[in-house]
This record gives structure tokens, C-alpha cells and sequence, in this order.
């Protein structure tokens, strides 16, 4: 599932960058079943970033 993510939309992957993809692709999918709590979960995580400038 992961390499075909991967080879779909991102088509190649920095060492530097994996973690990034790995922490998405697991997000989506503890969320695959819920939409609305993705959603959520999403602004959650929003709401608690520092800012970044």
C-alpha cells in the first residue's frame, strides 16, 4: 500500500523527507474508516502547531 502511494503521487522519496510520508500515510490510515475524525483530527493538530513564521 505504502509503495504504491508513493509511486502515485510523490513518484520518488528523500531519505530526508520518509518519516514525513510514513507519519501521513499511517495518519490516513488510522482514519481510513472515519472521515469526519480525520477531518477533525486534522484541525486539531492545526490548532496546536506552533506557527511557523
Amino acid at each position: 500500500m505504502l509503495k504504491r502511494g508513493i509511486g502515485g503521487v510523490y513518484h520518488s522519496v528523500s531519505s530526508k523527507h520518509l518519516q514525513g510520508y510514513l507519519d501521513e500515510y499511517s495518519f490516513r490510515y488510522n482514519y481510513r474508516d472515519d472521515p469526519g475524525g480525520m477531518f477533525n483530527a486534522f484541525l486539531w493538530r492545526v490548532e496546536k502547531a506552533d506557527p511557523t513564521s
